[in-house]
């Protein structure tokens, strides 16, 4: 065979390739060096393993992978011409590259920090072209980037990428890749997105600036414990002349937690380029050591200035400590929010929905920011009337500032309280206070978004800002109207699903040109029919809603979800495809426009499409139980038996965090029975579905699915009896009952075929 260990195939011709010597040989492959004889040029050939191409199943899967990695154009990344195949061999035909190896260039002598920078640079630049394209690499690492001898970076073995929503070709609790370079995600056996790459970028990085690894040990487990538990030693121990800056940026890429790491290549390139564009500007002309007493005595220098000014006009000079604080929270490597309900205190205790409704429009504004991670609603919104300390709401929903006020409302004005606070220390960021008329609500809504993003000192692009000064409307009842309304479709039941119609039409009613009342109005519609009433005058309902919200405003993201929705209801798929897509690219942060694409792209039997989707819905809003939920089976349709069980896990972590904070939420105790039942955990299901019926006994989505896992865990009659209250309570989706493989052991059943005949 060719890949042999003494390299004896070299002068051999393999297909049209003409084997030249061997280049070096690795866990994932023999690569040689060749003569492509029909295109006259230099290429790499890299033979597997043989223990990758195990069954036909994984050959195919790699090929698919590599097939996708083989479209990549990018000047960093190596090119790879073909996958081909002899005798029951696969190989990667790839670019040959004239250079050294980033490991051995390491070895050699330490990198000064310009040059390591040049190719950082490179490695992102190249990475954010495969992420843009959903291919994770999961194998970075120094040994596996080329530097040519024009000094150009190339990323090698992208052929051995996992594309998003794919399978890893290793089995079961082995690992890909060097240990050293792992991300914990990784080294947990975890499903992995971008976020892994840039992990792996931080070691890589750390390694050239200090020349040694961040996380070491004797063998593979020690190295992992370390990845796992462990801190690196500070760079500034290992080499004195790295600026503070370019230290965060490694600290932040190496942040074990994936929330709190950058969250894409683009924010990592950016915080590259601006450190370069620092150390352009500055000319390093002192050693560290005066450097620092310089900023020290400037420093000290410019308080003692200000204070003196400050004392003479007998203004108090402002608290160190707090101000610290405040630096501190602004420059965090971490931007992460939570918007708490704004607290009633009206006379009137029917103002909730108004005080809930100015927080949501503040949540829903810096839900756009690309540099901001904004927990969702249903969790931030657990903690109404709870008067729980700040530090501890944020540790809960994961988020390093809150966001809390207050509105009062007297006739016709208005007092609102707003204040930004850092978790860490409890210090507020910014406060304000705002007594206007009532009419002013809109802009007290737009000024305290923009503090906040001014306090975290968050960069807008062009198309943020227009986000943000996007006028809703200017009429008072309409909004008031319209926030019902989205308070009641929050709720997800029939009841009030029907009641948020009644508020967007009213909101309608009032403002002709509120397009976001369209939208909703659309949406409104297209639930009902979803869910509750096959009526085809509901759908129409929700595409004239859907095509006038896009009439008033083109270029307003959830108009386009909300048509794609009806559009997919309607079965026009193409449409709606085309509707999802440009809701993401108006609005790449828009969750319910991945989430309902994907929806969609399950229903037609896009299972792959679908499982990418619901993984870029679940990176926006990690906390959404639906999404964790959904892409389960998204992998069970497409047989990715690994990728299920590791996210059936992660769905039931995520139920169980969404119930701590909403216990009732029928819906989570449902769905996540379901996931109960995958992990073999009958009796935990069981106690989960009954509470789920014990608190909305007579929802028709509760019924429903309390069918299916009665029927999943042999308890027949009993699913039998919930089939036929579903059927009583008006479920009207025969499409939905036919296609549902949940129901498969007792569709034969007289009680089943007798039900089912009721809706005829």
């Amino acid at each position: 065979m060719i890949h042999q260990k003494d390299g004896g195939q070299v002068g051999k011709n393999i297909l049209h390739y003409k084997i030249i010597e061997k280049l070096g040989e690795g866990g994932m492959g023999i690569v040689y060096k060749a003569e492509d004889t029909k295109l006259k040029r230099k290429v790499a050939i890299k033979f597997l393993p043989r223990q990758i191409a195990i069954s036909e199943e994984e050959r195919e899967r790699f090929k698919i992978e590599a097939r996708a990695a083989a479209a990549l154009n990018h000047s960093n990344i190596a090119t790879i011409y073909a996958i081909e195949e002899i005798d029951d061999e696969i190989f990667i035909v790839m670019e040959y590259i004239d250079g050294q190896e980033l490991k051995e260039k390491i070895s050699k002598c330490s990198i000064d920090i310009e040059d390591s920078i040049k190719i950082a640079t490179q490695i992102a630049g190249g990475l954010q072209a495969a992420h843009e394209k959903d291919i994770i690499h999961r194998d970075i690492k120094s040994a596996n980037i080329m530097i040519t001898k024009e000094d150009q970076v190339k990323i090698m073995d992208f052929g051995l990428a996992k594309i998003g929503g794919g399978t890893q070709l290793t089995k079961d609790h082995s690992t890909l890749g060097t240990a050293a370079y792992m991300s914990p995600e990784q080294a947990r056996g975890e499903i992995v997105d971008q976020r892994s790459d840039i992990w792996s970028f931080g070691v890589v990085l750390y390694e050239m600036l200090t020349g040694e690894l961040p996380f070491k040990g004797d063998y593979e487990q020690a190295v992992i414990y370390s990845i796992l538990n462990e801190e690196p030693k500070s760079i500034s121990e290992l080499r004195s002349d790295v600026p503070e800056a370019l230290q965060s940026i490694v600290e932040k890429a190496l942040t074990k937690g994936t929330e709190e790491r950058y969250q894409t290549t683009a924010d990592l390139l950016i915080a590259l380029n601006n450190f370069s564009s620092q150390a352009a500007a500055t000319p390093q002309k002192h050693s560290k050591r005066n450097r620092v007493l310089i900023f020290v005595i400037a420093g000290f220098l410019l308080v003692a200035a200000i204070t003196v000014i400050f004392s003479l006009r007998g203004i108090k000079f402002f608290d160190t400590q707090k101000q610290a604080a405040i630096e501190s929270a602004a420059n965090s490597r971490q931007k992460s929010i939570a918007v708490l309900p704004f607290t009633n205190m009206s006379a009137d205790k029917d103002q909730d929905y108004f005080c809930d409704g100015i927080a949501e429009d503040i949540l829903n504004d810096l839900t756009h920011l690309e540099g901001l991670h904004v927990v969702a609603r249903t969790s931030s919104f657990a903690f109404k009337g709870k008067n729980q300390n700040i530090r501890e709401i944020g540790k809960k929903l994961g988020a390093h500032t809150i966001v809390e006020g207050s509105v009062r409302k007297v006739g016709n004005r208005l007092r609102i309280t707003a204040q930004l606070i850092n978790v860490a220390d409890g210090y507020h960021l910014w406060s304000e206070r705002y007594d206007r008329e009532l009419e002013d609500v809109f802009a007290i809504q737009d000024e305290i978004a923009k503090n906040i993003v001014q306090a975290l000192e968050i960069k807008l692009s062009k198309r943020e800002k227009r986000v943000l000064e996007k006028v809703k409307t200017q009429d008072l009842q309409a909004y008031d109207f319209y926030i019902r309304g989205r308070t009641y479709f929050n709720n997800g039941h029939q009841d009030k699903v029907r009641l948020a119609i009644q508020m967007f039409k009213k909101a309608i009613q009032k403002d002709k040109n509120y397009a976001f009342a369209y939208a909703g109005l659309a949406d409104g519609y297209a639930h009902l029919y979803m869910y509750f009433d096959k009526n085809e005058k509901n759908l129409e309902q929700a595409l004239i809603a859907s095509q006038i919200a896009l009439e008033l405003d083109p270029e307003l993201a959830e108009a386009h979800a909300s048509r794609g929705l009806v559009l997919a209801q309607k079965k026009h798929y193409k449409e709606s495809e085309k509707e999802f897509e440009t809701a993401i690219q108006l609005d790449p942060k828009l969750f319910y426009a991945y989430y309902e694409y994907a929806r969609s792209s399950r229903a037609q039997g896009k299972h792959n499409k679908a499982a990418k989707l619901f993984e870029k819905a679940i990176r926006i809003r990690p906390e959404d139980y639906q999404a964790a939920i959904f892409i389960v089976s998204a992998y069970s349709n497409i047989n990715l038996k690994t990728e299920m069980k590791k996210a059936n896990q992660r769905a039931l972590d995520v139920v169980r965090k969404h119930l701590d904070l909403n216990p009732d939420d029928s819906r989570a105790l449902y769905l996540g029975a379901a996931a109960l039942v995958r992990s073999n955990k009958s009796e935990d299901a069981l106690q989960w579905v009954e509470r789920a019926v014990s608190i909305d006994p007579n929802e028709i989505s509760v019924l429903y699915n309390a069918t299916c896992i009665y029927s999943l865990l042999g308890k027949f009659e009993k699913a039998l009896d919930y089939f036929e209250k579903t059927i009583e309570a008006g479920f009207a989706s025969r499409e939905w009952i036919d296609n549902d493989s949940d129901l498969d052991p007792i569709r034969s059943h007289p009680r089943f075929q007798k039900a089912l005949e009721k809706m005829n």
